[in-house]
This record gives structure tokens, C-alpha cells and sequence, in this order.
């Protein structure tokens, strides 16, 4: 049975999710719904955005409708999984209709609360300040500017050829040729690049496929949108 690209991500949460996630990854599916169930009903968002992946999984766990209704519910108390996975059957029309707006908005939604629930505690008085690695913030400074030059490939193919567009080719160029100075900064640490652009390329899969939306008329907005992305692009190796 071939597993659909909704993904669960690995969080603290309660005994029931933790024994669900270990099934999981037995591929006992079974044993990770009842892990779940009980801790889901009682409005658990980790156990709710799971049994919703199952769901998607097989129709034994309720199918595409029960996906949406218990990613819903997740995402309703703010869990941003849960919201990431509503948007992408949103986008899809898995258990319900489809539309593309609303995932977008849903996809947005999930950003900003995945970018609250990372925020780690601030170290005890006692604790160092811990240091992260160069070789570290080099790969994270070049995923990220990589994921923002996705977007900007798409946005001036959509618009390729028109005269109002959203990014030029030299704009393009310029990007790329930052991106490419940084790559060569961390294959000089001895990272493999393909593997960071790879795993980005998945992760991005559904934004890039939700810009699409604005092939047909030109938005302003989203202009100055591709221009700060350029910005933080051309910006990246600043230290």
C-alpha cells in the first residue's frame, strides 16, 4: 500500500501519541490508530492530526472525509501540522471539495504557527549561551535562500513573456548567482548540496504548486512580495 505524502511530525505530545508514532514507524498502522483513538477523542491535536493521516492511509480508518474532518479539528486548536495537512486536501479535494484559495491561506497559517510552536525556552541564568555551528548556519542560510529561489523561478515562469511580471530573467540571474556562491561555500564544508535542494524541493512541493494561482492576472502584491525575496536572497551571505 503506497503511503500519500502527508507527513506526521515528530513532536512531544502524550503517552498515546508517543506509543502512535512508535507503531508508525513498525508500520504497525493498526496499533498507531489505537494508540490514538481514545487521546483523539478527547481532543489530543497530536492524536487528531495522526488518526487523520491514517485515515488518508486506508479506508479502514475512515477514508479522505475522516482525514478532513480530524485534521480540522487539530488545526482548530492551533496545531500546525494538522493545518498543513488541511491545506494539502484542501488543495487536493480529498474528502471534500477542493479549493486552492483556501489552502494557500490554510498552507500560510501553518507557516506562521510552525514558526511560534519551534521557538525554544530561554537557557536558565546558569545555562551558556549555546553556540551554533558556522558549518550549521551556512546549510540553513542556503535551504532557506534555496526554498525563496524556488518561489522565484516559478513566479517569473508564470509570467514569462507578459509584460507586467513578477520577477525579470536578469533578477533571476542575480538570484542565482548568489545561491550559487553560497552552495560552493558549503560543498567547501562538505555537504552535499543535491540532498539540501532535494529534501527543500519536497517540502516546498505544495507551496510552488498553490502560486499557480496567479498565472492569469497580474497582482501587484505579489510583485513586491518577489521583491523582497530577492532581497533576502542577494542578502544571504551578508554575516
Amino acid at each position: 500500500m503506497a503511503l500519500l505524502a502527508v507527513v506526521v511530525w515528530p513532536q512531544p505530545g502524550t503517552a498515546g501519541h508517543a506509543d502512535a508514532q512508535a507503531a508508525i514507524a513498525a508500520g504497525d498502522l493498526p496499533a498507531a490508530h489505537g494508540a490514538c483513538v481514545e487521546a483523539a477523542e478527547d481532543g489530543d491535536p497530536d492524536c487528531e492530526n495522526i488518526l487523520g493521516w491514517l485515515a488518508l492511509q486506508d479506508e479502514t480508518f475512515g477514508g479522505p472525509e475522516a482525514a478532513r474532518r480530524w485534521f480540522a479539528r487539530a488545526a482548530a486548536r492551533g496545531h500546525a501540522r494538522a493545518t498543513a495537512n488541511l491545506a494539502f486536501v484542501w488543495a487536493r479535494g480529498l474528502g471534500g471539495p477542493a479549493d486552492v484559495e483556501r489552502a494557500a491561506s490554510l498552507y500560510r497559517t501553518a507557516q506562521t504557527a510552525a514558526l511560534v510552536q519551534v521557538q525554544p525556552e530561554p537557557p536558565a541564568r546558569s545555562e551558556a549561551p549555546r553556540e551554533v555551528s558556522d558549518d550549521r548556519l551556512t546549510v540553513a542560510r542556503y535551504r532557506g535562500a534555496y526554498a525563496e529561489l524556488l518561489r522565484l523561478r516559478v513566479l517569473q515562469e508564470l509570467r514569462s513573456g507578459a509584460g507586467d511580471v513578477y520577477v525579470s530573467a536578469a533578477e533571476l540571474q542575480q538570484a542565482e548567482a548568489a545561491l550559487g556562491a553560497l552552495a560552493s561555500e558549503v560543498e567547501d564544508r562538505g555537504t552535499d548540496t543535491a540532498a539540501i535542494r532535494a529534501s527543500v524541493e519536497k517540502e516546498q512541493a505544495l507551496m510552488l504548486r498553490l502560486l499557480g494561482r496567479h498565472a492569469d492576472a497580474f497582482d501587484p502584491a505579489v510583485r513586491a512580495d518577489a521583491e523582497k525575496v530577492l532581497r533576502r536572497i542577494l542578502a544571504v551571505r551578508d554575516p
